[in-house]
């Protein structure tokens, strides 16, 4: 089941060196047991089958699992909602919590991954909340428990391609390109045509094409840095409109680039939401 992957992709990201570099045993789908005041999981032996061994763990347990199915036709795409918690005692909350923060900064970092089921790799893309502790347990074998749990929001596709798989860079033409932190952009083209030509007995070209023009209207947040700022004051009409930029696409190993001017844009203020610009471009 790809929701079984899921729960296995996230347990190795969870017991990953760099991600855990304290090296915490996190294990999934175990009872918690005390014994001689420590956190306890009993398993077979993987050296005497009639044997066991006792290891400290933080337990993790899978408590929601929610797919929601959408209707593109082919595609294969769904939604999914899962939530772990983490149980473990007060002397291990340093350790845990810092472990947990560096996961919830990989997905964060990290958004798209590719997980494998039956042979079939399936894209995803990664939403995961800070932990939150939920439950404070009386003290067992002399210190306080600790419950926290985490989300973690995803998105699946068997075929196609999220949008989310662009990389978009700009820059000021004298400088060095920079990630743009953007929320839509529509680029589009056309051929341009000269109406002026007329079919004649020896012309048999109407409206022929004489050239062609690319644009594109981008939703892009503010930053701050100096490439914004630059922006931002020529979509206020404050700076002239003389700057040209390089603007550039990279997609499935395809990079395009084009050098533009900004014809003009906009922005609202909203109390509360987070400050866009709204870049209407030509190429030059």
């Amino acid at each position: 089941m790809l929701a079984q992957q899921m729960w296995s992709k996230i347990l190795t990201v969870i017991n990953d060196e760099t991600i855990n570099p304290d090296s915490v045993s996190f294990k999934g789908n175990y009872h918690h047991l005390i014994i001689n005041d420590r956190s306890t999981m009993i398993e077979a032996s993987t050296t005497n089958p009639y044997d066991t061994v006792k290891n400290e763990f933080v337990p993790v347990s899978q408590t929601t699992t929610k797919e929601i199915a959408f209707v593109e036709k082919g595609v294969n795409r769904a939604g999914w909602l899962q939530q772990y918690a983490f149980y473990f005692p007060e002397s291990k909350k340093v350790e845990v919590l810092a472990v947990l923060e560096n996961v919830r900064d990989y997905f964060y970092e990290n958004p798209k991954q590719t997980i494998t089921n039956d042979s079939i790799d399936y894209k995803f893309t990664f939403k995961v909340s800070r932990p939150e502790k939920v439950m404070t347990s009386p003290p067992q074998a002399g210190e306080l428990w600790f419950t926290y749990i985490m989300q973690f929001q995803a998105t699946s596709l068997e075929k196609g391609s999220f949008c989310g798989e662009f990389d978009i860079e700009m820059k000021q033409t004298a400088d060095e390109y920079q990630d743009l932190l953007w929320d839509s952009i529509t680029i589009q083209s056309g051929i341009q045509m000269n109406p002026s030509n007329k079919v004649t007995d020896t012309n048999n070209i109407e409206n022929a094409p004489i050239g062609r023009s690319t644009s594109g209207t981008m939703e892009i947040y503010y930053d701050g840095t100096n490439l914004l700022k630059s922006i931002y004051k020529v979509v206020s009409g404050k700076d002239p409109r003389t700057t040209t930029y390089d603007f550039q696409t990279t997609f499935d190993s395809i990079v395009q680039e084009y050098h533009v001017r900004i014809l003009g844009g906009s922005y609202v203020l909203k109390q509360g939401a987070v400050f866009k610009l709204i870049v209407n471009w030509v190429e030059q």
